[in-house]
């Protein structure tokens, strides 16, 4: 695979924007990129950085799965049946909405949420 030669401050600016939206897949492309072109130690800091913002992306993936693994029916069933549901139970989806990944502005819609 050829290189093409970008310059640096784009490959620095990709990086953080990476880290801004916790994007894994990105995340990690970026992360190989600059390995690859051999940058490592000119963005030590920010790779550590990265690479924590990885791992805890990782970790969160696997606590979602493992979570709706543990969801049973009959739970899901109850929620959905709520066509106004109470402001803590809705603020709670909300909450566990972003956790899975669903964008904010999609959040806000509650008619299409339940």
């Amino acid at each position: 695979m050829m290189m093409v030669n970008v310059p640096q401050w784009c490959i620095f600016t990709e990086l953080l924007e990476s880290i801004r939206s916790r994007k894994l897949d990105r995340l990690q492309g970026v992360i190989s990129i600059i390995h690859k072109l051999r940058l490592s130690t000119k963005l030590e800091e920010e790779l550590k950085v990265a690479h924590s913002t990885v791992e805890g992306l990782q970790r969160l993936e696997n606590l979602q799965r493992d979570a709706i693994l543990l969801l049973d029916a009959t739970a899901l069933a109850e929620v959905r049946r709520y066509t106004q549901p109470p402001p803590l139970v809705h603020d709670i989806m909300i909450a566990v909405l972003l956790l899975l990944g669903h964008d904010e502005g999609q959040t806000r819609v509650s008619s299409s949420l339940f």
